[in-house]
Parts: structure tokens; C-alpha cells; sequence
């Protein structure tokens, strides 16, 4: 058994073989089962409605496409509402307007372009209160299959497929984890490496 796909987890895997555990294999052969019952009743449909064939939707797909049909209706159905606000240019950084106050009750937005525009042609203001405090940001977690599509597709415009294929080179080179996976989990080796990169490079280290 091992749980990341390394040298040294696969190789200590082989060295202390283990038992079967049947009921994990009873557990794999009813999601095998699932997907089937699922997938031939609902891959058929999925490629009408799409006028694609060979396309697939068992046990997990299924709900995505749930998930997709409910967000379409959602967006279909969404009443566009024009809101207002202001923004001053104060010279290398900017102040929005708090229109809270000004909403009448159950109000979301401010709906009187008027007295937006008057906020907005406000020319002289007084700063009552100053405050500065320091804000920490933890880094972004390590991408998984669906979070490095996304990324793939809003900065660099890429397919999930050739985001993928793109992935499996660098996978094949060294270069990346195994990227089909739905766990951001590092292996304690990926880490030692990382934080001696880090070391080497003077960058900040912190402790798992």
C-alpha cells in the first residue's frame, strides 16, 4: 500500500507487503457497479442533449452535470439590476463611497443615480480616522485537477484537455506531482526539498 506516487513510498511499499483488505475491494467493485448503473442510463442523455457522442457521466459526472444544468437555469433566469456607487481618486490610492447608510430598508443596492452622482462631485472631504494594520496571507494551496484547469483556462486560455496533456509532459519529465489526483497533500519528501530549495534561494521556510 502507499499513498503518493514517489520512488521512495513505492519502493517501501513492495518491501512490507501487506494482506488484502476485501472489504476495500468489495467497496471498489460497488463504485464500479455505481458508475454503470449510473452511466449507461445517463451517458446516452448527456450526449443527445449535447450532439456529442462518446461522452461519459457516471457516479461523479453526473452530479457535476447536475451542478451545471442548475447554474445555467440560475443565470438564465438572473434580472440584471443597475446599482450605483463613487470612487475618489485621492492621488495613488482610491476611497469608495459606504453606500450602506443610504439603503432604504431591504435594500442590497443603492439605486439612486442622483445622489451618486452628487457624492461623486464632491470635491473637498476631511479624514476623521486613520487606522494601519498589517494583514498575513497564506500562500495558495497546491493546485488539484479541477483548481489547475481553472487556472489553465482564466489566465492562459486553455482547454482542460490540453491543460492536462501539458500536465502529463511535465509529470513525465519530473517537473510536477501527479496532477490527476483531488488532494493538495505534499509528501514529506516534496517538502524536505521544497524547504531546502527555499534554504538555498533565500526564501522565507516555515515548518509543515
Amino acid at each position: 500500500m502507499f499513498s503518493e506516487i514517489t520512488a521512495k513510498a513505492i519502493k517501501a511499499a513492495i518491501s512490507k507487503p501487506g494482506k488484502i483488505n476485501y472489504r476495500r475491494v468489495a467497496a471498489q467493485e460497488g463504485r464500479r457497479v455505481l458508475d454503470r448503473l449510473v452511466g449507461y442510463r445517463v451517458s446516452p442523455k448527456l450526449g443527445d442533449v449535447t450532439k456529442q457522442r462518446g461522452l461519459s457521466a457516471g457516479r461523479v459526472q453526473s452530479p457535476a452535470v447536475r451542478i451545471v444544468a442548475d447554474r445555467e437555469r440560475a443565470i438564465q433566469a438572473f434580472v440584471a439590476t443597475d446599482h450605483y456607487g463613487a470612487r475618489w481618486d485621492l492621488g495613488g490610492w482610491f476611497a469608495d463611497w459606504d453606500v450602506k447608510p443610504f439603503l432604504r430598508e431591504g435594500q442590497e443596492y443603492l439605486l439612486d443615480r442622483s445622489l451618486a452622482e452628487w457624492v461623486a462631485n464632491v470635491t473637498e472631504a476631511s479624514v476623521i480616522a486613520c487606522e494601519e494594520t498589517q494583514e498575513s496571507k497564506a500562500p495558495p494551496a497546491p493546485f488539484i485537477t479541477s483548481t489547475l484547469q481553472q487556472a489553465a483556462s482564466s489566465r492562459l486560455k486553455m482547454k482542460p484537455k490540453a491543460t492536462m496533456a501539458a500536465a502529463q509532459k511535465l509529470y513525465e519529465q519530473g517537473h510536477i506531482t501527479y496532477m490527476r489526483t483531488d488532494t493538495p497533500n505534499l509528501s514529506e519528501e516534496a517538502f524536505a526539498q521544497i524547504q531546502d530549495y527555499g534554504r538555498a534561494n533565500g526564501l522565507p521556510v516555515v515548518d509543515r
